[in-house]
């Protein structure tokens, strides 16, 4: 009975180690798109218009951006760097909402060539250049003037 008993522990054993797959650890690069501020973003998206058209549109469509999000991360730097600047996009609503509206009344989907540039102005946080064609943006707001009195 003993011989038999230390037969089936070793046959647990040695069974124990086939079952078990061996660990792979998965490396997921940083998106380099996390940090941007909304408009550099949108100008990121500008730069890589092409790759959210559709085959044989003019447009760039909420549709290729959410199929360019889900692809998996590869072995393929620029891919992967088209998929996390999808994914960025798309986690940030008011980007979404300024590539898709900032030329027409509400959301369609539809991101003209044109809109991403227009989009990264309206998303700018760096105020607007003084000159003579727009006195207005030199004039400070009150609530700046106010906080510009010396007392």
């Amino acid at each position: 009975m003993a011989i038999i008993h230390q037969h089936h522990l070793s046959l647990v054993h040695s069974a124990s180690f086939a079952t078990h797959a061996p660990v792979v650890a998965h490396w997921h690069p940083a998106n380099p798109y996390a940090g941007l501020s909304d408009a550099a973003l949108a100008r990121e998206f500008d730069k890589n218009f092409d790759a959210f058209r559709p085959a044989g549109s003019p447009h760039a469509t909420l549709g290729k951006i959410r199929e360019v999000a889900r692809r998996p991360l590869t072995g393929d730097a620029q891919q992967n760097k088209l998929t996390m600047l999808a994914r960025e996009v798309l986690k940030r609503d008011q980007v979404m909402n300024q590539l898709d509206t900032v030329d027409v009344a509400g959301r369609d989907g539809i991101i003209g060539r044109w809109n991403p540039k227009m989009a990264a102005a309206k998303l700018s946080d760096v105020p607007p250049q003084c000159s003579a064609s727009t006195p207005e943006a030199c004039r400070p707001s009150p609530i700046i003037a106010a906080s510009l009195i010396v007392y």
